[in-house]
């Protein structure tokens, strides 16, 4: 996409949300991991800001700043100034900025109760090899 817009004289930027490649559903996904790394390196990086869903939901705040500081023309992911008013995903209809606080507080409920992860650094927890230059390639280290 990137490619075609720069031959078509548009300059766009881009946002790219990548999740632990141990995560159940990365786990399940008919993604190839070969395809997203492509995909990434093709586009130049001052042109793109990955953000990973891990942080996002950790630091929803720390990483609005960072998209909005990527991208000033947003001036703000708040619904009340940036126009983004609502979004459906899964079946849910809530400003961009309450659904990433709600996954956050529910995130935080869970690791309160204890709730096992599927994480990279668990011992014994061996990820698909094919996963492995998307870990290192967005962060998520590897076995290795």
């Amino acid at each position: 996409i990137e490619r075609d817009l720069r031959r078509a004289g548009k300059r766009a930027i881009f946002l790219l949300l990548t999740r632990s490649p141990c995560d159940h559903v990365s786990q399940k996904s008919t993604a190839d991991p070969q395809v997203l790394v492509d995909a990434f390196r093709s586009v130049l990086a001052d042109r793109m800001l990955h953000v990973r869903y891990e942080d996002l939901i950790r630091d929803p705040y720390g990483e609005s700043q960072r998209i909005v500081d990527f991208a000033p023309r947003m001036r703000s992911l708040d619904p009340a100034i940036s126009g983004l008013s609502s979004t459906r995903f899964q079946g849910r209809n809530a400003s961009i900025v309450e659904f990433v606080l709600k996954a956050a507080e529910k995130k935080g409920q869970q690791d309160s109760e204890d709730t096992p992860t599927r994480d990279v650094a668990q011992p014994g927890y061996r990820m698909e090899p094919k996963w492995d230059e998307y870990a290192r390639v967005f962060g998520y280290g590897t076995h290795d």
